[in-house]
């Protein structure tokens, strides 16, 4: 009489294996979907974080930060200076102590007395979304190169640019190492995007839609006044420009001031990484790296200003949607298909008319 046999047969394995298949099919994207949000929470939180540095800043100064504050000294003609520092210079107390006590905000940001500081990874500039890259890559900052770019067109400003330029080019490394960030300012957005969409932004404008953080040297005849003043004098000028809550006429709950620019310093779309190895500007302590929206063409042949490219452009990587920071604290989410004109809308704090000086 035979024995009966013991075990599982290879069908009743494969069965086994087969459910289990189908179950972790079932449950990975769930996951996935949990760990996602649990990380877009996170965004968020940093978000706020940056909500109440900026709130701390305004109830100390009664104005919002200049979005970059310029320190030129004088004689410009004999060994002048120039020092240029951004916004977070003034909200590195309240989001890192010991950063703020490196950082030296009496010489360019580049300097080699900012060199720690400026390597330094500020944890809440970090979206937990964003893809692992090198975050301290090398930047190239070449002064004079810089200020002709920053002064547009203006001969006045692009002469004393070449001076000043031309001695950081040999008083200041030119190659420095930056923290990158996935969160910034808006600056502005490009004046023919603001007239494609009904603004009267004149062409002769250079700075184009104003954001909430005006550009401190876009009012020419005090610039020039300051100019001339420090033109063979041994004295200082100095641009900042910062709003109270009374110039924002829009609505402090409807006029954002910090969203996400991520993945920075490599180049991403919506379909994965691309570009041609060039980095992009994303360093925190980088003047550069402040939003100037400038718009790219998808794949419908639709104009875009979100999601569909970090270079220029707000970007994120939570899928069909993008987290703001509010200039009354609270931080929103706008989902990609929102229609461009309502993200410029949100971007000028005043309809687009002209700024209070």
């Amino acid at each position: 009489m035979s024995r009966p046999r013991s075990g599982v047969t290879l069908v009743e394995v494969c069965v086994v294996i087969a459910i289990l298949g189908l179950l972790a099919c079932l449950v990975l994207p769930a996951v996935q979907m949990v760990r996602e949000r649990a990380r877009q929470s996170q965004c968020r939180n940093n978000l706020r974080q940056f909500g109440l540095a900026f709130a701390s800043a305004l109830g100390q100064q009664g104005r919002y930060p200049s979005s970059l504050t310029v320190t030129i000294r004088g004689p410009l003609l004999g060994e002048s200076e120039w020092n240029v520092h951004t916004y977070l210079a003034e909200l590195l107390p309240c989001l890192d102590e010991r950063l703020a006590d490196e950082y030296d905000t009496r010489v360019y940001f580049g300097a080699g007395e900012n060199t720690t500081a400026i390597a330094r990874v500020l944890s809440m500039g970090l979206c937990p979304s964003s893809p692992s890259r090198e975050m301290v890559p090398p930047i190239e900052f070449l002064p004079s190169a810089e200020f002709t770019r920053s002064v547009r067109e203006n001969s006045l400003f692009a002469k004393v640019g070449t001076v000043l330029g031309n001695n950081l080019d040999k008083r200041y490394q030119t190659t420095i190492r930056g923290a990158q960030m996935d969160y910034t300012i808006p600056l502005s957005a490009h004046g023919w995007l603001a007239r494609r969409y009904g603004y009267d932004v004149p062409s002769s404008d250079p700075f184009g839609l104003r954001s909430m953080f005006p550009v401190p040297i876009d009012n020419v005849d005090h610039v020039r006044r300051e100019i001339e003043r420090i033109l063979f004098q041994r004295s200082e000028a100095r641009f900042r420009r910062g709003l109270r809550t009374s110039d924002i006429l829009d609505g402090t709950s409807r006029t954002f001031m910090m969203t996400e620019v991520a993945g920075r310093p490599l180049e991403w779309s919506h379909r994965g990484q691309i570009g041609d190895g060039k980095p992009l500007q994303g360093a925190w302590a980088d003047p550069r790296g402040l939003l100037e929206i400038g718009g790219s063409v998808n794949d419908k042949n639709q104009l875009c200003l979100m999601q569909c490219s970090n270079n220029k452009e707000i970007f994120s990587f939570h899928g069909d949607v993008v987290h703001f920071l509010f200039a009354d604290g609270h931080v929103d989410s706008l989902s990609r298909m929102v229609d461009p004109r309502l993200i410029l809308s949100l971007m000028t704090p005043n309809k687009g008319e002209k700024q209070p000086e």
